[in-house]
């Protein structure tokens, strides 16, 4: 459920506790943005590369703590973001199998550092590898792939989760009017602008990438004729 503004930080993690009380909630977590949503790529350059060595440009994922375990993302080596990491400690990211290995040159990275090329003082360390997984968006995967990912924690950036996430261990769309009521029941004025299920999500992002391929069919059975 993606919420329309800001709400304080007890308020928050209230909602949290709420949801997860909801029968057949298995786990819920709070994040910024919908699930596997891509904030930007930006350019970057690995600590220790050559100095006219290209930079690379993997996708970031905002997450917080409870993300991965609540969206059975495998945690590989290091640790994934916890209380810990706040808006005044040194800043860390987790990263993906697939990045670690193409820009460290090992699948355990933890300890390595980035940074963004056109911020020489913004070195990031990795503290977590965990395993591959889509961005939740078709036509970012089919169309329009990104080679690698990485996940930064909002709360060390400062900004306000805008998202319950939960997973469920029945039928989620049957429980979404219930995990909404719960959020309602914390503060009655909560809007909730959205409420959907990972399955009907996937379903909207099909969209485009169809329409490509019926695109590219028709053009092949002109070919044909």
């Amino acid at each position: 459920a993606e919420r329309a503004q800001a709400r304080p930080a007890d308020l928050c993690h209230g909602s949290i506790h709420q949801v997860a009380a909801v029968p057949g909630v298995q786990s819920a977590a709070l994040s910024r943005g919908l699930p596997m949503q891509i904030e930007g790529v930006a350019p970057i350059l690995v600590e220790g590369a050559a100095s006219d060595a290209a930079p690379s440009f993997p996708g970031m994922i905002w997450a917080g703590a409870g993300f991965f375990e609540t969206l059975g993302i495998p945690l590989l080596y290091g640790r994934v973001f916890d209380a810990r990491d706040r808006a005044e400690t040194p800043s860390v990211a987790v990263i993906t199998g697939t990045m670690a290995r193409q820009l460290f040159g090992a699948e355990n990275a933890v300890g390595r550092r980035f940074r963004r090329q056109a911020e020489p003082d913004s070195w990031t360390e990795v503290i977590g590898v965990v395993g591959d997984t889509g961005t939740g968006d078709f036509s970012d995967d089919v169309l329009d792939p990104v080679p690698y990912l990485f996940y930064r924690s909002y709360a060390q950036a400062g900004l306000p989760p805008t998202t319950v996430v939960a997973r469920t261990s029945g039928d989620a769309g049957v429980l979404v009017a219930s995990m909404q009521r719960e959020l309602r029941a914390v503060d009655v004025t909560l809007p909730v602008m959205t409420a959907t299920t990972m399955a009907q999500a996937l379903e909207r992002s099909q969209a485009v990438p169809k329409a490509v391929a019926t695109f590219l069919g028709v053009l092949g059975g002109l070919g044909l004729l």
